[in-house]
């Protein structure tokens, strides 16, 4: 109501883009409005509002850019120019950091600010984001630590930390599996419990029995005789091999750790096809020729120089 009567209020302007779901627009004196518009129309009256930045960022669908008081914005400069006028933000790094590749540099206030350091200044202003302690340690090498709020944290404990803020972050869960298997960490302590490897990724698995990768990675951990329960359904190597194939068929571990768990006789159905142990390690075999055939293709691309 408020625009009716003053247009140049930005907040009204701003709060009016909270309230249109995206793809759809808004009559405002007789001009249609979408989402990102309004926002922009925010920042035509106020160039300093943060949260219009930020939002319009929000807004943004990938490899897109916004035209906002006569320049082009990517996301990644929305949310920078959002920083710049209010720098205690944490969603506004975190999102920031999303837009990020290792290795890239962002200066905010004539300070430079790797993607790791991105993330650490997201938990600066919010030590409990979960999804922010799961990109920082995505976003670090194995074996490495990383100071947050003056405290040190290896890459493991990175992740133990997005889980302690939110227990069902199943990639979290993933890769904190991963890193345990990397450096031969029997036991983690999560939450209270001692967790095994293999308890980690049975919990992988209680969260989302789609992850294929946690059904590769916990039947390649299971002794060939052994078995898990996952729910009430008990599972053996191979059965738990068959599940991770069922789920994606060009795994290529998983078709290598299946024909390797299997007997001379054995026979495996996989998405109602029967393999026997050699077909199983021939699609292993096939899937890492195609997958080295990809990356030679996708070299000789980089090659190419116009002129």
């Amino acid at each position: 109501k408020a625009l009716e009567f003053d247009e140049e209020l930005a907040d009204a302007w701003f709060n009016l883009g909270h309230l249109v779901e995206s793809g759809d627009s808004i009559d405002v004196n007789g001009t249609k409005f979408t989402e990102q518009e309004l926002y922009a129309e925010a920042l035509k009256h106020d160039s300093e509002h943060a949260d219009a930045w930020h939002s319009l960022g929000v807004s943004m669908e990938p490899d897109t850019t916004v035209v906002v008081n006569g320049k082009k914005f990517t996301e990644e400069k929305l949310y920078l120019q959002s920083l710049k006028h209010n720098a205690e933000n944490a969603e506004t790094w975190y999102n920031l950091g999303h837009t990020m590749q290792q290795g890239d540099l962002v200066i905010i206030n004539d300070q430079e600010f790797t993607d790791q350091e991105v993330y650490v200044e997201a938990l600066t202003h919010d030590p409990e984001h979960a999804d922010a302690w799961y990109n920082l340690g995505y976003s670090m090498e194995p074996g490495d630590s990383v100071f947050v709020n003056d405290t040190e944290y290896s890459d493991q404990e990175v992740y133990v930390e997005a889980i302690t803020h939110d227990p069902e972050h199943t990639d979290a869960w993933y890769n904190l599996g991963g890193l345990m298997e990397a450096s031969e960490i029997d036991t983690v302590f999560v939450n209270g419990k001692d967790m095994t490897l293999q308890g980690v990724y049975v919990k992988v698995l209680k969260l989302d029995d789609e992850y294929s990768a946690a059904w590769n990675n916990l039947g390649a951990i299971v002794a060939s005789d052994g078995t898990v329960i996952i729910g009430e359904e008990e599972y053996s190597k191979q059965e738990l091999l068959v599940e991770a194939l069922n789920r994606d068929p060009e795994c290529e571990d998983a078709w290598t750790n299946l024909g390797n768990a299997m007997f001379g006789d054995d026979r495996n159905t996989v998405n109602g096809e029967k393999f026997s142990k050699e077909e199983c390690l021939a699609k292993g075999v096939e899937l890492n020729a195609k997958a080295k055939a990809e990356e030679g293709e996708e070299e000789d691309d980089d090659e190419i120089v116009e002129g």
